[in-house]
């Protein structure tokens, strides 16, 4: 509730418009807690999550594992991660009585190095959930699957090419050399060559009517700024501002990993697949050159 009410405070002013009048009525903050509370519990109902109850837990093995700089507290034997050997060992207890593994999915290398039969630590969720997309729908959509994977492996000519127009766009921005020319002029810029490869991808949504992919893509771009030359200026005793002599060559060579998504348009009633459309390119972002 309290950013309702900044949200109120920095719009003020437009009250006095008509239009906008009913935007700035009270918040029933009850009955909003009861249907956000409603919503939750609706979500967590149809996607079958388990609230887990703390249980008594031997608290010296906790403190054993913080004293010893184990698991998950690492070399450094941080206090704040006195929740997480909580949660995780509540989780492991909970796994082995009802013998079964949990997946976690974690990038922090404590958690990763950490070994138990009850829990296996998953460092990439997106390429996990890639392959179980594959795994869940490979039965149903396994010729589409098929000549995606051939269409991005082989005839991915287009996708890339589409790719570098945008870098070449990206590209053709003097005011993104300001660190390679010393915030000096740019006189001139010339983008010498730019090339892409697509390293990975992975499935990221299957439905009945499209099949999302996001690509890994590899950028290699070479770039010529011509700028001041610092070696041959001279400070012009009227104006006081420095006066250039010699411009020179800088190239700008640099590699990048951007994701790019994709979305396949299939048939519901066959195995067509069309050619793919990009969805979005470095997730909405400009490149940073």
């Amino acid at each position: 509730m309290k950013l309702t009410q900044r949200f109120r405070n920095d719009t003020r002013i437009l009250r006095n418009i008509p239009s906008l009048s009913d935007k700035f009525e009270p918040i029933d903050s009850i009955g909003v807690k009861k249907e956000l509370n409603a919503i939750i519990d609706s979500t967590f109902t149809e996607s079958k999550i388990e609230i887990i109850d703390y249980p008594t837990l031997n608290i010296e093995e906790i403190f054993k594992s913080y004293f010893d700089k184990k698991f998950p507290f690492g070399n450094g034997g941080k206090k704040s991660e006195f929740p997480d050997a909580f949660a995780l060992k509540t989780i492991e207890l909970w796994a082995e009585e009802k013998g079964i593994k949990v997946l976690a999915f974690s990038k922090d290398n404590d958690m990763l190095n950490y070994k138990s039969k009850h829990l296996e630590i998953i460092e990439d969720f997106e390429a996990y959930l890639s392959e179980k997309i594959k795994e869940v729908e490979g039965v149903k959509h396994k010729k589409r699957l098929d000549q995606i994977e051939n269409i991005i492996k082989n005839k991915s000519e287009g996708i890339q090419e589409e790719i570098k127009n945008w870098v070449e766009d990206q590209l053709d921005d003097d005011s993104k050399y300001n660190e390679y020319s010393n915030y000096f002029e740019i006189h001139a810029l010339t983008i010498i060559e730019v090339n892409t490869d697509i390293e990975d991808y992975k499935i990221t949504n299957v439905s009945e009517d499209y099949i999302s992919v996001e690509l890994r893509v590899w950028i290699n771009y070479k770039v010529e700024i011509i700028i001041n030359d610092e070696e041959y200026m001279y400070k012009d005793d009227d104006t006081r501002e420095w006066v250039f002599l010699e411009t020179k060559p800088v190239l700008v060579d640099e590699i990048r990993y951007i994701d790019v998504e994709l979305i396949f348009d299939i048939e519901s009633d066959d195995d067509t697949v069309y050619e793919p459309e990009i969805e979005t390119i470095n997730n909405g972002r400009k490149l940073n050159v």
